[in-house]
């Protein structure tokens, strides 16, 4: 498993930002939006990424990588339940030119989000079974799995006026997958009898909409909006970026998915002129009916995109290091509340030559109070390479993952 992952943090090391417009700019896989010079860039095909997961709990405390088994025997014990928030931008292929009056870019994106929360009653349930709520009635709720995918071919411009610098990016997105839970909820309630020797009565409440097409195509339309915008002033640079705003039209593929019954098991009642292998079957096949969510072909429906939004500030030591704080917002796919995670940056960047630029920077979240991060950019010949993270080992034994790679090309 170490194998692999080494492995591809191997071949995501190649990160090439086109001469890089914000030097604390940590997190983006697409070209700045203020970024305007004289270059005509290439962005190489697939060479460009952006990658978060963040847990609350380490992903060790309850898998193990060396004997690759998961065990939440002490990790329900403890009270914990389980959150996991995933997110990867993916630059599959840019070119950007000088203009006139500003900066033009063209390109294709892949972007994928998804969100994971397990209770820590629904764990117990999964892990011990419902001998653990014997005589209870337990509602097992916040627990859901939101995904989404999609594509996007993407058209943006920089323009310079006075001091500020402005940018807007317009996206023709194309929806790839989307799960989306609106109501997670089942009550349990076990009684136990002399007789049969327990009873159990289940109700649910289950409701998702999916939708799914081809990865390339317009199927499932959509439109994006990015804008940015930035101010210099002395030696300070000041900068707010909002990203995402935006809807998918889910018209292909599209699914509704509901349970909404309940069901009473009063125990297996044998005698001796039934097979018990049927009875069995039977009361299992009625659970099945019970939480097969049944499949209907639903009507289209709008998704709006997650939002998130940035605001920058930099201050200049001197011609060759900068001190920078970041705050950045990005929503959750979470359809019962809007709700959004934070993180703080605070950073300094170093350049120690011509060609060679360090930039470290300490990061705050709900998550992971410490997180340390450190990337550099090189200039190399008519390449511009860039990596920025957390450390490979951080996915292992932490509570959060971050890295941003890429590769461009200057001619």
């Amino acid at each position: 498993m170490n194998k692999i992952y080494c492995f591809y943090f191997l071949l995501c090391s190649f990160y090439c930002y086109s001469q890089i417009e914000t030097i604390y700019d940590i997190d983006r896989s697409r070209p700045s939006l203020t970024y305007i010079g004289n270059d005509t860039v290439l962005a190489l095909p697939f060479s460009s990424n952006n990658i978060n997961i963040l847990t609350n709990n380490p992903i060790s405390s309850w898998y193990s990588f060396k004997s690759k088994k998961i065990n939440l025997e002490n990790f329900i014990i403890e009270n914990n339940h389980i959150e996991i928030l995933f997110s990867s931008d993916n630059n599959i292929f840019t070119y950007s030119y000088p203009m006139k009056y500003g900066y033009l870019s063209i390109g294709i994106s892949h972007h994928a989000y998804a969100q994971l929360i397990l209770s820590n009653n629904f764990l117990n349930l999964i892990w011990n079974g419902n001998s653990e709520y014997l005589n209870q009635s337990v509602n097992f709720s916040n627990n859901s799995l939101n995904l989404l995918q999609y594509s996007t071919l993407y058209l943006q411009y920089s323009r310079e006026i006075n001091k500020f610098k402005m940018g807007t990016r317009v996206s023709f997105i194309h929806g790839i997958n989307n799960l989306s839970f609106e109501k997670d909820f089942f009550n349990l309630n076990t009684v136990n009898y002399l007789e049969t020797p327990f009873s159990t009565y289940i109700s649910t409440d289950i409701y998702a909409q999916t939708g799914s097409a081809n990865f390339l195509g317009f199927s499932n339309p959509g439109m994006g909006l990015d804008f940015s915008i930035s101010y210099n002033v002395s030696n300070f640079n000041f900068s707010a970026n909002f990203e995402n705003i935006g809807f998918i039209y889910w018209n292909n593929n599209t699914f509704s998915h509901q349970s909404n019954t309940s069901y009473l098991f009063d125990g297996v009642h044998y005698s001796m002129d039934q097979i018990l292998s049927d009875e069995i079957v039977n009361t299992l096949d009625t659970l099945s009916d019970i939480f097969a969510i049944n499949n209907n072909e639903s009507v289209s429906y709008l998704q709006r995109l997650p939002i998130n939004f940035k605001f920058q500030s930099s201050f200049e030591i001197n011609s060759n290091s900068d001190f920078f704080v970041l705050l950045q917002s990005i929503e959750e796919i979470n359809n019962d509340k809007i709700s959004f995670f934070n993180n703080y940056y605070l950073g300094y960047n170093k350049r120690l030559s011509e060609n060679l630029l360090v930039i470290g920077s300490y990061d705050y979240n709900k998550y992971s109070p410490i997180n340390f991060n450190l990337g550099f950019v090189l200039n190399y010949e008519n390449f511009i390479i860039k990596l920025n993270s957390n450390s490979l080992s951080a996915f292992l034994g932490q509570k959060s993952f971050h890295l941003n790679t890429a590769l461009y090309y200057l001619f």
